[in-house]
């Protein structure tokens, strides 16, 4: 009886403990009991942001179900919820078939197995801008549609303008700055010397460089009379000089060089000139030139008498690259400094310097206690 007994409630036991643990482990498994119902239950959902497409362009209006779902045997609508009271259909997928009402969109037939209701509007036109939901009426969900919105040309146009007056407001036209930028014809500020019978140049350039090969440039005689008096003009490409005896760096002018080199100077040719440019489009289009004629100027005539002509001080090195320079030099030292720093030698206390005299410390300590040593007796006691 006894054993008959013990069979029994160790099997009574085991039953129990088994229906427990199988109750317990699918109150595990439901969803209801970890609360997560409705991340199982597909919701669809659109483009939180608009999209924005320009006239004759194609455009996808993104909408899916997460998790993805098959959707090949569910009906599928996009609507128009901007128009009228009541909700204007684009596009319904029903039976397996499409049917557009402006037959100008689609769907990606191929990936509605995926989850994939994405609709795609084909030469997008300004009135199809608006607001439009996907909407799946026999999804069993609580999200059954999204809304997508679409921005058109004519908001497009609006905001390019917005950027456009606001880059006119911080632009330098706003602020007065606009003249750094306009080119302007530059001459020599010293007067330019020649003795008689050499030849010189009267220097004029364009700051910055701007290609005059199409424009007319004159050069005049401020000085003789009331009326300027031309000594040389190039108009059309071609050149023309009065008095047969300059010409300008044509091969320069590509480059806003409009020096005047005069040939055979003679002490009628000293005075004041002036470069000009009618056509140029600046505040600054003339610029002047003195030249004096000076029998005791014993200086070899150069055709350039400080500097080539076009080329001055401030073009030969830019202030870009110079600047760039000097930057890369203060990098260059301060990684040397922390590479030298970080070297070993250079690392400890401070006192690498004097291990030397240490360890001849040491030594001498080493060999005076040595010393003693074989002083002392057999004993033990110091003598």
């Amino acid at each position: 009886m006894t054993v008959t007994f013990s069979s029994f409630t160790v099997s009574l036991w085991t039953f129990f403990f088994f229906f427990f643990f199988f109750f317990f482990f699918l109150l595990l498994l439901s969803p209801a009991a970890s609360g997560g119902v409705q991340t199982l239950e597909p919701e669809v959902i659109g483009s939180p942001a608009p999209i924005f497409c320009s006239p004759g362009a194609d455009v996808v209006l993104p909408c899916h179900l997460d998790p993805e779902l098959d959707v090949r045997d569910l009906t599928v609508e996009w609507s128009r919820t901007d128009r009228s009271t009541w909700p204007q259909y684009v596009h319904i997928y029903r039976n397996r078939r499409e049917v557009s009402t402006i037959s100008r969109t689609r769907l990606f037939v191929e990936q509605l197995g995926h989850g994939n209701i994405s609709l795609k509007v084909l030469n997008v036109s300004a009135e199809d801008g608006g607001a439009y939901r996907c909407f799946i009426p026999k999804l069993r969900s609580r999200t059954r549609n999204s809304t997508v919105r679409l921005v058109g040309h004519s908001f497009t146009v609006s905001l390019w303008t917005l950027l456009l007056l606001l880059l006119l407001l911080l632009s330098p036209a706003a602020s007065g700055g606009v003249q750094t930028l306009e080119p302007e014809v530059i001459g020599s500020p010293a007067p330019i010397f020649c003795s008689p019978g050499a030849d010189v140049v009267l220097p004029c350039h364009l700051d910055p460089e701007l290609d005059v090969r199409d424009l007319t440039v004159a050069w005049l005689r401020t000085d003789r009379s009331a009326r300027p008096q031309y000594v040389h003009i190039y108009k059309n490409r071609r050149e023309v000089s009065t008095i047969s005896r300059t010409r300008l760096f044509v091969e320069q002018l590509g480059r806003g060089n409009i020096s005047l080199k005069v040939l055979n100077v003679s002490a009628e040719d000293g005075g004041t000139y002036r470069c000009f440019i009618p056509n140029l489009r600046s505040r600054t289009h003339n610029s002047t030139v003195q030249l004096v004629v000076d029998s005791n100027w014993f200086r070899k005539p150069t055709d350039v008498p400080w500097e080539e002509p076009g080329v001055t001080a401030r073009s030969r090195v830019p202030v870009g690259v110079v600047s760039l320079l000097v930057v890369f030099a203060v990098v260059g030292l301060f990684v040397a400094f922390c590479v030298f720093k970080s070297r070993p030698e250079n690392k400890g206390d401070g006192h690498a310097h004097n291990r030397p005299l240490r360890l001849t410390l040491q030594l001498i300590d080493e060999r005076h206690q040595c010393g003693q040593f074989r002083d002392r007796p057999a004993g033990g006691a110091v003598l």
